[in-house]
C-alpha cells in the first residue's frame, strides 16, 4: 500500500489501515458549512456485530474542511456519521468524491461531486424519499429488528389500512426513482437499493402491529396480519441475498410475524420461534436465521438449553454456520467435538514463526489476550495454580496476544510473564474470521486431533480432571 498523505491530521485512520495489503486509495474531501462538530466518523456499513478497526475519525479544520485518503478493498458501502446524522456513501476503485453540506441542515443540503457522485446523489435522493435514514430497533425474542423511524412513528397514529397504503406509496416512489437513475448509477448500487426498497417495505409492516400486541385480541391481530400481508409473493430462500442487511432484517420480521398473535416480548418466546423458522424458511435463509437466533439468545440471556438441544441438528443441516455457534456457547455446549480448529500463524518471543499445527497430537489451551485487557491479565493471575497443573500434565498453554503493535505485546509479556508459550498473532483478520475475537479474554481447548473440545457445564465440575481425560484420550 502506498504511503498515505493527509492534509488534515487523521492519526487514527493511519494507524488502523497500516496493515491493509491490497487496498486502493480513494481520495475524499469534506466541505461542511456552519459545522456543528469538529469530527466525522467513518464506518463500514451494514455490520451486524462489533468488528475490530472498523470505525475511524476524521478531524475537520476550523473552516469545516478535510481532505484524506480512504483505502478500500473493492467496491463498498460506508457510513459517515456527522454529529449523529448518518450519510450513506458508496465507494469503488474509480471514486474521487467531494461531499458538501450545511452542518445545520444536512438532509436538505447534502451534495456529492466528482467521480462517483451519480451513485451517491442517487442514494441521498433515495433517503430523502424515505424521509431520512434514521432507524429504530426493537428487540423481539432476542431478534433485533430495525424499522424506519418515520414510518414507525407514523404507524402509531393511523389505521392499518392507511399505514399499508403509505408503505406502498413509498415503495412505488422508490421504484420510480430507481428507474429514473437507472442509466447513470452502477449496477451494484441499483441492485442493492432495489432489494432494500422491497424488503424494507416488508419489515416495516411489523412496526405497525408490534406496539399493539397487548392491545388487540387474537382476532384483531389476525385481521391486521391479513391486511399487512408480510411476505406475500416474495421468495424467502434466496441464497444470493443472504448478505443483504434489508433481506436479513426482513427474515427476522417474518419470523416474529408468523409467531403472532403470541406475545414475542415474553422471555422464552424464542423456544417457539425457532421451529417456526425451520417451518417457514429453507436453505441459506433458514441456516442464517437459526444460527442468528441461537447466538443472540445466548449472547443476551446466557440461556444455553436451546443451543444444546439444536447444535447436533445444526451440524447436519448448516455445517458452515456451526462453528460460530460453538464459539459463542463455548463450554456450555459439551459432547460435540468434531469441528477442526483453524490454524493460527504467530511468532514467539524469540521471533520464530509458530503455527497451531506445531502442537498436533497434544491438548492445547488457547488464551487470547492483549496488553490493554485488564480482565485478561487478572485471569492469568487468578488461574495461575490451575494453569500450572495443566502444564504439568502435558497440556500446552498458548497465550496469543492480539495487540496491534508487537512492542506492546513484548512489554506486557515481560511485565506479566503469563505461564505457557507466549505468542503474538500475525493476522488479526484471520483470527476474527476463525475465532471471533471481537471480545477478550477468549479461551479455547483443542484436543489431540486438532478439534475444538469443551468442558462440561456442571457446577461441580473438576476442570483439571476433565483436562486429564483429554490428555489420556
Amino acid at each position: 500500500m502506498k504511503r498515505i498523505v493527509i492534509k488534515v491530521f487523521v492519526a487514527c485512520l493511519i494507524a488502523c489501515f497500516v496493515s491493509a495489503l491490497h487496498a486502493q486509495d480513494i481520495r475524499v474531501k469534506l466541505d461542511v458549512a456552519n459545522a456543528t462538530t469538529q469530527a466525522v466518523y467513518i464506518q463500514q456499513a451494514h455490520l451486524e456485530d462489533a468488528q475490530l478497526n472498523k470505525t475511524h475519525r476524521i478531524d475537520l479544520s476550523s473552516a469545516g474542511y478535510a481532505e484524506f485518503i480512504y483505502p478500500i478493498e473493492g467496491a463498498t458501502f460506508v457510513e459517515f456519521n456527522y454529529d449523529g446524522y448518518i450519510i450513506p456513501v458508496y465507494l469503488d476503485s474509480k471514486s474521487g468524491l467531494t461531499i458538501s453540506f450545511n452542518g445545520q441542515n444536512v438532509a436538505s443540503t447534502l451534495q456529492f461531486s466528482g467521480v462517483g457522485s451519480e451513485d451517491n446523489n442517487f442514494i441521498a435522493a433515495f433517503d430523502k424519499l424515505s424521509e431520512g435514514s434514521a432507524k429504530v430497533t426493537t428487540d423481539c425474542a432476542y431478534l433485533d429488528i430495525v424499522f424506519s423511524k418515520i414510518m414507525s412513528q407514523n404507524g402509531q397514529y393511523v389505521p392499518v389500512s392507511d399505514f399499508t397504503a403509505s408503505l406502498v406509496k413509498r415503495y412505488n416512489a422508490q421504484r420510480n426513482l430507481l428507474a429514473q437513475y437507472r442509466s447513470s448509477i452502477s449496477q451494484k448500487v441499483h441492485d442493492f437499493y432495489s432489494t432494500k426498497a422491497k424488503y424494507d417495505k416488508e419489515a416495516d409492516k411489523l412496526s405497525w402491529i408490534l406496539p399493539r400486541v397487548n392491545q388487540l385480541d387474537q382476532k384483531g391481530i389476525e385481521a391486521a396480519k391479513s391486511q399487512l400481508g408480510l411476505g406475500n409473493g416474495l421468495t424467502w430462500s434466496d441464497a444470493s441475498l443472504i448478505n443483504h442487511p434489508s433481506y436479513k432484517n426482513a427474515l427476522k420480521a417474518l419470523a416474529i410475524y408468523n409467531y403472532l398473535p403470541n406475545d414475542p416480548f415474553k422471555n422464552r418466546s424464542y423456544t417457539k420461534i425457532y421451529p417456526l423458522i425451520e417451518q417457514h424458511l429453507s436453505g441459506e435463509a433458514r441456516c442464517y436465521m437459526t444460527t442468528h437466533l441461537l447466538i443472540k439468545v445466548y449472547e443476551k440471556s446466557g440461556a444455553s438449553e436451546l443451543g444444546r438441544s439444536k447444535i447436533g441438528d445444526l451440524q447436519n443441516t448448516c455445517p458452515q454456520y456451526t462453528e460460530a455457534v460453538m464459539q459463542m456457547y463455548g463450554g456450555d455446549i459439551s459432547g460435540v467435538e468434531n469441528i477442526s480448529a483453524g490454524d493460527i500463524d504467530m511468532i514467539d518471543k524469540m521471533g520464530n514463526l509458530v503455527s497451531l499445527t506445531d502442537y498436533n497430537g497434544k491438548v492445547v489451551y488457547l488464551s487470547f489476550w492483549a496488553s490493554w485487557c485488564k480482565p485478561c491479565i487478572a485471569g492469568f493471575k487468578k488461574s495461575k495454580d490451575i494453569r500450572q497443573k495443566l502444564q504439568d500434565m502435558g497440556v500446552v498453554l498458548v497465550n496469543i496476544s492480539i495487540d496491534k503493535e508487537e512492542e506492546a505485546w513484548r512489554d506486557a509479556m515481560i511485565r506479566h510473564n503469563p505461564l505457557g508459550v507466549n505468542t503474538w498473532a500475525i493476522s488479526l483478520q484471520d483470527l476474527a474470521k476463525d475465532y471471533d475475537i471481537s471480545a477478550i479474554p477468549l479461551y479455547h481447548i483443542i484436543n489431540k486431533q486438532g478439534k475444538f473440545a469443551y468442558l462440561s457445564d456442571q457446577e461441580s465440575r473438576d476442570i483439571v480432571d476433565e483436562f486429564r481425560t483429554l490428555v489420556k484420550n
